[in-house]
């Protein structure tokens, strides 16, 4: 019998050995099979290769069983081969099943879990090494003033790494580069920074932390993961500086990047560059003048004054004070030559002498770089959950929940014993009571936690729910990816009942519906199973359990392990809400309101309202400030009479469309009704006097009726009943 080497050398066969074969009747077909790369290698060489596999696949293999290795051939010479581990086969459709055997079909579904390459923290006081994959994390300027101590360095040239080991004074010599994620992860991306790094106590020791020039330099984002590598300072040529290419960096703060690109993708529009250089053309002489001014005193200053080498590389960022009617601090990018440097590198390292006579400094047009942040990435570096007001209990019960899958020593435990995936979190809701507000601001807790400075990343689904299938797999994919390659993160699916939603009546589902279900189901699994190497929080918010598609609530596949309901907030919990909003949205305001009396009047308010009914308070107060007073310096101040005035003709989302008789009601008395009388003192017992008297019903044993059919003949007096109740 012949078999291929590789595939021999899987099941432990060596040439010549005596075999026995066994014929197998009835094998199950698999309907799911669980598969992970053997080494770091194959995961990358399977990367690369995904479409070849997914279509080659199964004219390789066609029969598995759980625990075997199997080989897989890839490129169009079939040269290269990538071993995969088979982890679990579930399914089977004849009776009795092999254990474990199984043959796949078109239709079975292979989940393949990354195994990306992890590179250890690495810092060595006798060899001056650092090296593996760190979080990247801002620097302020005082960090960075109390790390260098008495030494002397540009900021764009300083990185600092979170370790207490001392290094030499000189810092060590390293080379940034990010961590390639998002939709353009199968690219090769070669933007890197050349930084001298210091140790500081203060970071975790898996922090890297430097300024927004470098950041804006890699292209990538905060709390995203970046490799470093020590760089020998002996080997970096190109000291002496031919020519210098100057450019202000203009950071668009337009907020439109598509779920799942990274920054490095995005690109200036053409006409924006176009007008650009057009300006460029018929700027004055003058102020480019000022500006190799500015570069010549940076050099001077920044570099002369180091006290030691500054490594840089072309196409960094450097800050620089431009002096004229009034002198400002700008970013520009600063890109160098040298007929000494090799221009494969870009790497130099400056002195107060790099430029000489010869060398050429110029003034190039404006550079358009993304802002870090954008709309499924937003700014949560100054925001925490103290901005939820009220629901103690539920936000305590997901911040406890979420820590346990994130803090690294917690994920540590659970990796040492092997336990599974709990899975993900859920917050339920009615519309307006303020999910979205709870999953983003637990989200901005592990960004800013010191322990864990967690990637975020919020999506909304309601945006996805039009594309079609292939853009949202692209979009959910690249989301994922983005999430699991900068683990540990925190991935927020709004309204995810907009993409997975359940089948509207009785009907079959839509092809869609059942698409956008099964899709959302498979990449939540992909990020269950990939937990212990990359540690990834799933928190979704949906109005109802009923809402969602099944294959995401059944207790066998649902990828949720916690779930958090938000119901309309009790009078306690509107007072702080309305407390928070006030204090969040108008912290200028001077207030003389006593929420405590306004809260009783907001039964079945929930958060937008409350919001809304706050601002309507502000309108008025302002409007009074304005009609009342005329010195110009007085401030508006919301009072409690405001908030009743915004109290008049305001309806709460909750009875929006339905008829309320309060008018009328005032009008109509029980005198208004003859006779009934046992049918009027049944009434009042139980309508009227619990509302009057709740503190003596709430002490009293006694079962309390749920409400009244009013049934009687044509002419009678129901229809003024409900009015006298009311």
């Amino acid at each position: 019998m012949e078999i291929g080497p590789e595939f021999a050398a899987c099941l432990g066969l060596r040439d010549g050995q005596m075999v026995t074969v066994e014929p197998l009747e009835k094998v199950a077909t698999a309907t799911t099979v669980l598969v992970e790369p053997a080494s770091p290698d194959d995961w990358e060489i399977l990367e690369l290769n995904a479409g070849f596999i997914e279509e080659q696949l199964l004219s390789q293999i066609q029969y598995v069983f759980e625990g075997e290795r199997v080989p897989v051939w890839v490129g169009s010479a079939a040269s290269t081969v990538l071993y995969m581990n088979v982890n679990k086969v579930a399914g089977a459709d004849v009776a009795p099943p092999i254990d474990g055997y199984a043959r796949l079909s078109r239709d079975c579904q292979v989940i393949v879990a990354p195994k990306p390459r992890q590179l250890r923290h690495i810092i060595d006081p006798a060899r001056a090494d650092i090296a593996g994959e760190f979080r990247a994390v801002p620097a302020t300027e005082a960090d960075i003033k109390s790390a260098l101590g008495e030494r002397r360095f540009p900021e764009s040239a300083v990185a600092l790494v979170g370790s207490s080991i001392p290094v030499k004074d000189s810092g060590v010599a390293v080379q940034v580069f990010p961590v390639t994620s998002g939709s353009s992860y199968r690219q090769s991306n070669k933007v890197s920074a050349l930084l001298r790094v210091f140790p500081c106590a203060k970071l975790p020791p898996t922090c890297i932390a430097f300024s927004h020039c470098v950041l804006h330099h890699l292209s990538c984002r905060w709390h995203s993961l970046v490799n470093v590598r020590t760089v020998d300072e002996s080997e970096i040529a190109g000291t002496t500086i031919d020519s210098a290419l100057l450019r202000e960096v203009v950071v668009q703060e337009e907020q439109t990047t598509q779920p799942g690109t990274s920054p490095a993708a995005s690109t200036s529009a053409p006409a924006a560059a176009a007008a650009a250089d057009s300006q460029q053309q018929q700027q004055p002489d003058a102020a480019n003048e000022k500006v190799i001014v500015a570069f010549q005193n940076w050099l001077k200053d920044a570099v002369g004054g180091a006290t030691a080498p500054v490594p840089f590389s072309s196409g960094g960022m450097i800050h620089m004070r431009i002096e004229g009617d009034a002198a400002v601090t700008k970013l520009y990018q600063l890109c160098l030559t040298s007929q000494q440097q090799d221009a494969n590198t870009g790497f130099y390292i400056l002195h107060e002498t790099s430029c000489h006579a010869s060398t050429t400094v110029s003034v190039g047009p404006p550079l358009y770089v993304p802002t870090p942040y954008d709309v499924d990435h937003p700014d949560l570096r100054n925001h925490s959950l103290s901005e939820v007001g009220g629901y103690v209990k539920e936000v305590r019960e997901a911040r406890d929940y979420v820590t346990s899958l994130l803090v690294p020593d917690l994920v540590g435990v659970r990796t040492a014993l092997a336990a599974p995936p709990l899975g993900g979190i859920l917050v339920l809701g009615p519309s307006g009571v303020g999910k979205t507000l709870v999953s983003t601001m637990l989200a901005a807790h592990f960004y800013n936690s010191p322990h864990c400075f967690a990637y975020a990343i919020v999506v909304d689904c309601n945006r996805l729910a039009a594309q079609k299938y292939d853009t949202l797999k692209a979009s959910l994919s690249d989301v994922l990816w983005d999430a699991l390659c900068n683990a540990p993160s925190v991935l927020v699916l709004d309204n995810l009942h907009a993409i997975a939603p359940a089948p509207a009546g009785e009907g079959e589902p839509s092809v869609r519906e059942l698409q956008g279900a099964a899709l959302v189901a498979e990449l939540l699994q992909q990020a269950r199973m990939a937990y212990h190497e990359r540690p990834l929080c799933v928190a979704a918010t949906a109005r109802t359990l009923a809402s969602l598609h099944a294959a995401l609530k059944s207790p066998a596949t649902s990828p949720f392990g916690k779930t958090v309901e938000l119901l309309p907030p009790p009078r306690a919990d509107r007072e702080k809400i309305m407390e928070r909003i006030l204090e969040r949205c108008y912290p200028s305001l001077e207030r003389d309101v006593d929420l405590s009396a306004v809260a009783p009047r907001t039964e079945g308010y929930v958060a937008s309202d409350l919001s809304q009914l706050v601002r309507r308070a502000v309108l008025c107060s302002e409007i009074t400030s304005a009609t009342e007073n005329t010195r110009d310096d007085t401030k508006p101040r919301v009072t409690t009479g405001d908030f009743r005035r915004a109290l008049k003709d305001f309806t709460p989302v909750a009875l929006m469309g339905i008829n309320n008789h309060a008018a009328s009601a005032s009008e109509t008395t029980w005198d208004d009704i003859g006779g009934l009388q046992d049918v009027k003192k049944s009434l009042q017992e139980t309508l009227e006097w619990p509302a009057k008297y709740p503190e003596l019903f709430a002490s009293c044993p006694i079962r309390m009726r749920s409400g009244y059919l009013y049934k009687s003949i044509h002419f009678m007096s129901d229809h003024l009943l409900p009015f006298c109740n009311s």
